[in-house]
């Protein structure tokens, strides 16, 4: 019985799996700050924002940064937020909303006692903490998405904030992590309930709206079209994209999706309890109309470990990290 079990953990977490590498030139890393856990573009204005936060010392304080990448000489800037409580930044999304530019922050002000949060910055001629968001229906947020109209979509990647119960869901794909949904007024959930959610995001195709939603453990990015009835929005379930590789924060890249991924999430943990661990790291390009997937990068964890976000910007590919120090820049 114990073997069976070890066997079974083994697979569960991809213990072996192994990427294949696919190397790109002029690859350096670039920025001194921990955890660039999410990175979001402003396309307009090409500016990077960067989410940065030490989650190995989970207790520790977290901080925003931006790149103008029209200048071309990685001076980060960081972005003034000692008016936030407890700051700890996760998932990240720029939006320009009713004409005004906004960065939405996922925050984990208190992991003991449940408490999660948006931290809103209004992005003028300075950048400053606008508003914070909170709602029972941030269970465990790890990505957002916003919308030019101020919808905002949560992914939790559980249900429940209790270690045990997240472990349990995870090791037997139990799906139960929800998509919430601020309509502008209420708060309520979707119905997409899968493993371990994570990146979403919302594009056009075929004059219709479509959110994708990433599974990381399922190894599946789900696809559903978006119906609006007398203003009430459902989801309606229209694709599902099979990986051998577990998908993180999905990014647009001309009607593309390109997501950063993590192939073995035993290696991932490892990862994540020491630095020099090594966890491999994967960028990939997913057509969401013909589903044909295309690698952009993958390395054993040697140059990057545990990728977790890819943005391209004038044939320049950005790649950020949960856990260590740095984003990896390089050419395409």
């Amino acid at each position: 019985m114990k073997q069976f079990l070890f066997i079974l953990f083994i697979l569960a977490l991809n213990c072996l799996a192994n990427v294949q590498e696919k190397k790109l030139k002029n690859c350096n890393m670039i920025g001194e700050f921990n955890g660039a856990e999410d990175l979001s573009l402003d396309k307009d204005s090409e500016i990077l924002y960067i989410s940065s936060h030490n989650r190995r010392e989970v207790e520790s304080l977290g901080e925003l940064y931006f790149l103008d990448l029209k200048k071309n000489n990685f001076e980060f800037q960081k972005i003034e937020s000692s008016t936030v409580k407890n700051f700890k930044p996760h998932g990240i999304h720029f939006q320009k909303v009713n004409g005004k530019k906004y960065l939405y922050v996922v925050s984990h002000p208190d992991l003991d006692a449940y408490k999660h949060s948006i931290e809103v910055f209004l992005i003028e001629k300075k950048i400053i903490h606008f508003q914070t968001i909170k709602s029972e229906f941030l269970i465990s947020p790890n990505d957002l998405f916003v919308s030019n109209t101020g919808e905002i979509f949560v992914s939790n990647d559980h249900n429940s904030n209790s270690k045990f119960v997240q472990f349990f869901a995870d090791a037997f794909k139990v799906k139960t992590a929800k998509l919430s949904y601020f309509d502008g007024k209420n708060w309520s959930f979707l119905d997409s309930e899968m493993n371990f959610g994570n990146g979403v995001i919302v594009l056009e195709k075929d004059k219709k709206k479509y959110l994708y939603r990433a599974s990381t453990t399922e190894e599946k990015i789900y696809e559903y079209e978006m119906i609006y009835d007398t203003g009430k929005l459902s989801l309606k379930k229209a694709n599902i994209f099979q990986f051998q590789t577990g998908p993180d924060n999905l990014e647009e890249y001309e009607g593309n999706i390109l997501f950063a991924a993590h192939k073995s999430i035993y290696r991932f943990l490892w990862h994540s309890s020491k630095t020099g661990r090594l966890s491999p790291s994967e960028i990939i390009l997913l057509n969401p109309n013909t589903g044909e997937e295309k690698k952009i990068y993958g390395n054993l964890g040697k140059e990057i470990s545990a990728s977790s976000v890819g943005i391209i910007h004038k044939n320049k590919l950005y790649i950020g990290q949960v856990f260590d120090k740095s984003i990896l820049t390089c050419d395409l």
